[in-house]
């Protein structure tokens, strides 16, 4: 997809990690085991997403003590969602969408982190909606 979310024709094939060995060699969903396919909610990490969005360009940083980076991810351009989220994402029901991520992963103290990361993904939103599958 372009930048406004507009197929462009092309297919680029990424492992879900950075840290790998080799190339990626795509394998039609049909020959994989239900439970090898780990697709999760980006947002409350439920087993049964449905919708994908495109919001390039965010990742995160973790800092030490001494402002040394620690750890860095890079979240990828698409994001899945589940039935819930994706209704709440199409009406701007942000507050609602944060309460079930933080419900989700069951600690308070992510709340902040979360948040900033909503944040990113609604700034970033590129296009309209596509369904999975």
């Amino acid at each position: 997809m372009d930048a406004d979310g507009a197929f462009t024709g092309e297919v680029e094939y990424r492992h879900r990690s950075d840290e790998t060995d080799h190339e990626p060699v795509p394998q039609p969903a049909a020959e994989h085991f239900a439970a090898d396919l780990d697709l999760a909610c980006d947002f409350c990490n439920a087993t049964d997403p449905v919708w994908s969005y495109r919001a390039p360009g965010i990742g995160s940083l973790a800092f030490d003590g001494d402002d040394q980076v620690v750890h860095e991810d890079d979240f990828g351009d698409d994001w899945a969602a589940c039935r819930t989220c994706a209704h709440l994402i199409e009406r701007g029901m942000r507050r609602r969408l944060l309460d079930r991520a933080v419900a989700a992963f069951g600690d308070p103290a992510l709340r902040p982190g979360l948040q900033a990361l909503h944040a990113a993904f609604f700034l970033q939103k590129r296009g309209k909606r596509r369904r999975l599958g």
